[in-house]
């Protein structure tokens, strides 16, 4: 199986000159066509604070479609969404995150993992708290953070509902189709690279979402991650100069 490489995020001003060319410090809406070059896919995290509007979700489409190759959005849910106070309202309101947006991207072959960022707190005897999440999108695969020790061998793992790993020592669900893990520590690099290895040996398709960091740390990870990867990514082979600037390899 393939191992996708992403990252939280494209819009970072400290990728400009690791990553953006400099001249285009001032021209963000030229960034997503080159990200879009590099990385088939990339996780909204921006609806999980704030609901995204009708224009802005009607972007997210348009560069999408024009980036000329199949493009995919993890897309992580909004936390009002997510702490209402009864099952019923957030089954509401969740249904109508999933007509407004997720079904939009999906409609348009865009969409990738749902992810639901929930409270620390939660343990598995809240597990109908969590049933009544999955149960309002049904027609999606998710990718739940649960940070509690108890939920890690919980059967709630299974199909299109998977656990979002957050080190590279966490096993993944025995039973759920895939494996979605966000790398967030640069000195980790090479045992992801190697718990990549594993997950997609197993037969299981995996993607890797890396955090952005700081001083552009996030995108010089994501690509180390692509070259370890190469046999088992799609992505044009990349190397970086001593002045951290992205060059082609030449013919």
């Amino acid at each position: 199986m393939r191992v996708e490489v992403a990252t939280s995020g494209w819009s970072h001003s400290d990728w400009v000159g690791p990553f953006y060319p400099v001249r285009w410090r001032d021209e963000p809406e030229r960034w997503f066509n080159h990200y879009a070059r590099h990385f088939g896919a990339v996780e909204l995290a921006s609806p999980f604070d704030a609901w995204p509007a009708e224009w802005l979700l009607r972007t997210w489409i348009d560069q999408a479609l024009n980036s000329g190759r199949a493009f995919r959005y993890h897309v992580v849910a909004p936390a009002a969404t997510l702490h209402a106070p009864h099952a019923a309202e957030t089954r509401a309101m969740l249904g109508r995150f999933d007509a407004e947006v997720l079904d939009p991207l999906a409609g348009e072959g865009l969409l990738g993992t749902t992810v639901l960022r929930l409270p620390a707190s939660l343990t598995s005897d809240d597990e109908d708290i969590v049933a009544a999440l999955i149960e309002a999108l049904t027609e999606r695969r998710l990718a739940l953070e649960l940070d509690h020790s108890s939920w890690q061998d919980h059967p709630i793992w299974t199909g299109p509902v998977t656990r979002v790993l957050t080190h590279p020592e966490q096993a993944a669900p025995e039973h759920a189709n895939r494996v979605y893990a966000r790398v967030a520590v640069r000195d980790q690099t090479a045992a992801w690279v190697e718990r990549a290895r594993d997950w997609a040996t197993a037969d299981r398709p995996v993607d890797l979402i890396v955090d952005p960091q700081d001083d552009g740390a996030g995108i010089v990870q994501a690509f180390a991650l692509l070259q370890q990867l190469a046999d088992r990514v799609d992505a044009p082979a990349l190397t970086w100069t001593r002045q951290t600037q992205l060059t082609e390899p030449r013919p």
